[in-house]
Order: structure tokens, then C-alpha cells, then sequence
């Protein structure tokens, strides 16, 4: 009957500690490193970053690099950081622009 006990006890333990190593990771802060204009780091925090991001790239943006100016007429946006996998983020150009002035 002891020996049922404890290993119930052990399962149960077990159990938890999973449940609590997965919960844990799921809400942790991911985040995500660019490196941006002049060479400095951009970190991206975010919930949404995984693998398949990383998968995600076509070879249209394989190429794009930190100051490229992306898209066209009003709605142009300058890169202002790539990862090492290939993402990049954006911003308005407008914006961008005003900053620097």
C-alpha cells in the first residue's frame, strides 16, 4: 500500500513540475535581436516570434539590408533593422526623416 502511495506521490510531482516548466516558457517574454542603423542593437520583445517565422522568408527579402527604402509613393518605409535570420522592421520614412531632422 506504501509502495502505491509514493508512487502516486511521484507521478503527481512529476506532473507539476511539467505543468510548470510549460507554463512558464509560454508566458515567457520572447524577444528578438536586429541590428540596426550605425550598427546598434534593436531588441524586439514579443509573444509572436517562432520557428516558423524563420521559415517564413522568401528570397525578395533575403536581400534587404539596414537603410533600404521599401515600398513606393506615400507609403515608402526605410529598414531600420535586420536579424539574423532575415527578418527586418520598418518604420515610416516620413518618420524617420522628422527624427533626423
Amino acid at each position: 500500500m506504501k509502495k502505491v502511495f509514493y508512487c502516486l506521490g511521484v507521478f503527481l510531482i512529476v506532473i507539476l513540475a511539467v505543468g510548470t516548466g510549460i507554463h512558464t516558457y509560454a508566458n515567457a517574454s520572447k524577444e528578438k535581436i536586429f541590428t540596426g542603423i550605425n550598427g546598434k542593437e534593436i531588441i524586439v520583445h514579443s509573444d509572436n516570434f517562432s520557428i516558423l517565422d524563420m521559415a517564413g522568408n522568401n528570397t525578395k527579402q533575403e536581400n534587404v539590408k539596414v537603410g533600404d527604402i521599401i515600398g513606393s509613393g506615400t507609403e515608402q518605409e526605410i529598414v531600420i533593422g535586420v536579424s539574423a535570420d532575415g527578418q527586418f522592421i520598418t518604420m515610416p520614412l516620413a518618420d524617420y526623416e522628422s527624427e533626423q531632422n
